[in-house]
This record gives structure tokens, C-alpha cells and sequence, in this order.
């Protein structure tokens, strides 16, 4: 039996033929058997009020941008999908209510009048928000800075742009570990075991999928370019950074974001590809430049590349942003 009610559940479902690629039913749709497996794996049971809460006000935030109609239609466990951060809502909720203090919904309906290309996962379109007058200079002459990712971790904890981009963290609840001593003897963990993966520093180039009025709010950016033809934007840059660091891989793709209190056992994450799921409202693409095999040179102090790839008037528009 359902013992914390649901918020209003979409009206539309992946098809059959998806959810059997997942090994899915109808029935994963539905808030009881949520609060069942929830039950079986409470992993969020060792967190403090305070961090679930945050963790429910993330859910919330995202929840506003990322369940639209057209995402109805992904699997539950892609975090692409509306279905996905149903499931997150009602067990982060689910969670208070084991704790004795239940909590209201407090998820607020979409608001399609703030995207102006309808969520659109093909990625025909990217956006680069910033100050008007950097997006300018994009604009008249390509001009570019290109971060090294250890760039991102500066900057004040409450700034949406700051992330530690060279470590990820995912925890697995303690009781569910077993860890050994090399003569066999069994190591008790006490609350959840937290796991580090890090790489080496690496170029990135952030955009996004998606034109969303709030993201000036949020960036405090007055400005956005929006980019109608992204492979020839690609393939300036490419070739223009080659001259700086020409045996560095490059590639490039939507961020895949991901729960790192409760994931998938062999989900294999790389620390420039991905991010925590607080983040997912942004809506990430980004182009990156990897070493592959870092080299004597101390990677944490890569210096940004300042770049010019020419006039982007034919491929391009810019928009502006005040507030009202």
C-alpha cells in the first residue's frame, strides 16, 4: 500500500518495446512500488535533515525545467526523463515521511514560456550565455577563452558555475559494502562509504541545449548567442585550439548527470562528461580537450587559450536579456 500521497503523474509512458530494452513494466511507474524499493535500499537514510533537504530543493529546481511532454516518452532510469525526477521527488520525500516529518510537495508546474525551442534533445541549436559584451566579440569575431576545467572549482559555494570538474563522488550505503583487510578480516563501515573518481585537468568549452529565460537569472548574464548551426561552430574551434594543443583529444556532447546517492552498480563516469544531478536544470553541452597522457608539466596550472575563429554572423544570433 502507497503511504505518502504522489504528485499528479504524466499522462504518457515510454513505449513497450523501451521499457523492455530496460527490463521494465508499466508497474515501475508507479509510486508504490517507488516506496518499495525505496525500502529495500534507503539510501538516503544516513543524511542529515539538512542535506535532504537541499537534495529535495535540487529535485525541485530541476523538476520545473526538465519535466516537459516530449520527456515523458524516455525511460524512468535516464535522467532525461520527466519520469525520472518523479521517482526522485516522491523517495526524497518518501525519506521525511520515514523520518517522521513529513513534508507538502512544494514541485511547481512547468512553464514552457520561459524555453524558446521546446526542449529540444536534438541538439540542432546550441546557447553560450554570457555579458553582453563578450557575446558581442563571439558574435563579430569568434572570440573564445577556453577554461581548463580546475578553473570551475573557484568562485563562491552558491554560484551555479562553480564544480569541482577534475573529482566526481558517489556514495554507496555502508551496510550493502563488504570490505577485507588482505588477511581476511571484515572492515565495519560506519554510514555510507563515499567514493572519489578524479582525472587529470583538461580543457572544456561549456554551451547549451537549450534557451531558457531563467538561466540569465541564475548566471546573472545579460546576454546569450545562440548557435543555429553547431557542427560548423565545432569544427572552427577544433581546428583553431589544434594550434595550441595539437595532440589533445577532443570531443564533445551533452553532460550526462547522475544521482550520487544512488546510481547504477557498473555505471562508468568520467569526471569531464558528467554531473551531479543538482545540476541537470542547465542543461550542459561541452566541448572538451583531453590529454590522454598528462606529461611532466603540472596539469593544475593549464593556463586558458584565448582564441579568435572569425565572424559567426552567418551561423548565429544574439539575444538579449532585462529583467522586467
Amino acid at each position: 500500500m502507497q503511504k505518502i500521497s504522489n504528485i499528479l503523474l504524466p499522462s504518457n509512458y515510454p513505449s513497450e518495446k523501451s521499457m523492455q530494452n530496460c527490463q521494465q513494466t508499466k508497474s515501475n511507474y508507479e509510486p508504490e512500488l517507488w516506496e518499495f524499493e525505496y525500502e529495500g535500499y534507503r539510501y538516503l537514510q544516513n543524511i542529515s535533515d539538512l542535506e535532504l533537504t537541499k537534495r529535495y530543493k535540487d529535485i525541485c529546481r530541476n523538476f520545473e525545467v526538465l519535466t516537459t511532454e516530449e520527456r515523458q516518452t524516455i525511460p524512468i532510469n535516464i535522467s532525461q526523463s520527466s519520469w525520472y525526477w518523479y521517482r526522485k521527488e516522491h523517495q526524497t520525500r518518501y525519506e521525511f515521511f520515514l523520518r517522521g516529518k513529513p513534508i507538502s510537495p512544494i514541485v511547481k508546474p512547468r512553464i514552457d514560456s520561459n524555453n524558446f525551442f521546446n526542449d529540444s534533445l536534438s541538439y540542432k541549436t546550441l546557447v553560450r550565455y554570457d555579458k553582453l559584451e563578450r557575446i558581442k566579440a563571439l558574435y563579430d569575431f569568434g572570440r573564445i577563452k577556453i577554461n581548463p576545467a580546475s578553473r570551475y572549482k573557484e568562485g563562491q559555494e552558491d554560484d551555479p558555475r562553480v564544480d569541482n570538474e577534475l573529482e566526481k563522488t558517489k556514495f554507496y550505503m555502508g551496510k550493502h559494502v563488504e570490505l577485507e583487510t588482505l588477511d581476511g578480516q571484515k572492515i565495519p563501515i560506519i554510514g555510507d562509504m563515499k567514493k572519489i573518481l578524479s582525472s587529470s585537468n583538461y580543457y572544456a568549452y561549456c554551451l547549451s541545449y537549450d534557451l531558457d529565460l531563467r538561466m540569465f537569472k541564475e548566471f546573472a548574464y545579460d546576454a546569450c548567442l545562440v548557435i543555429k548551426s553547431p557542427d560548423v561552430f565545432i569544427q572552427k574551434l577544433e581546428k583553431a585550439i589544434k594550434r595550441y594543443i595539437p595532440n589533445w583529444y577532443f570531443y564533445y556532447g551533452p553532460i550526462s548527470y547522475y544521482d550520487p546517492r544512488h546510481h547504477h552498480e557498473k555505471e562508468y563516469l568520467m569526471p569531464g562528461d558528467c554531473k551531479d544531478f543538482s545540476f541537470a536544470y542547465q542543461k550542459e553541452y561541452r566541448l572538451l580537450w583531453d590529454p590522454l597522457k598528462p606529461t611532466s608539466v603540472d596539469q593544475q596550472i593549464l593556463q586558458p587559450i584565448k582564441i579568435e575563429i572569425g565572424s559567426l554572423h552567418d551561423i548565429s544570433t544574439i539575444y538579449t536579456y532585462s529583467k522586467k
